[in-house]
């Protein structure tokens, strides 16, 4: 009987390691600099995976990625946090990028 490996779960995706690593070591920098270095690394990301039949999993990281920004965002001092009212209002300032297929898979 052959033993299945499972699907690795997203957050120790070495993907999301290395976006939650990155947010850590900036979250001190401008607000509106880390946004427009969270959208170049997305787009990248979007463009090396962005495969059909993946769209599901890009949305899923392009979720954690946000959820991590916040994350330290939350933690850069020691007052207040950052609700959620909040942090929405922050990203309708700055929008992350939508989901989108670069490649087509041949033979589906």
């Amino acid at each position: 009987m052959q033993r299945l490996q499972p699907t690795r779960t997203l957050p120790t995706c070495p993907q999301l390691r290395r976006f939650n690593a990155w947010c850590r070591q900036h979250r001190h920098a401008k607000v509106a600099w880390q946004h427009q270095q969270l959208v170049q690394k997305l787009r990248g990301h979007y463009a090396y995976y962005g495969i059909t039949g993946n769209e599901q999993r890009l949305r899923r990281v392009r979720w954690e990625v946000i959820r991590l920004w916040r994350k330290w965002l939350n933690r850069r001092s020691q007052g207040r946090h950052m609700r959620w009212e909040r942090f929405t209002r922050l990203l309708e300032q700055h929008p992350f990028p939508r989901v989108t297929i670069a490649h087509t898979s041949v033979g589906t």
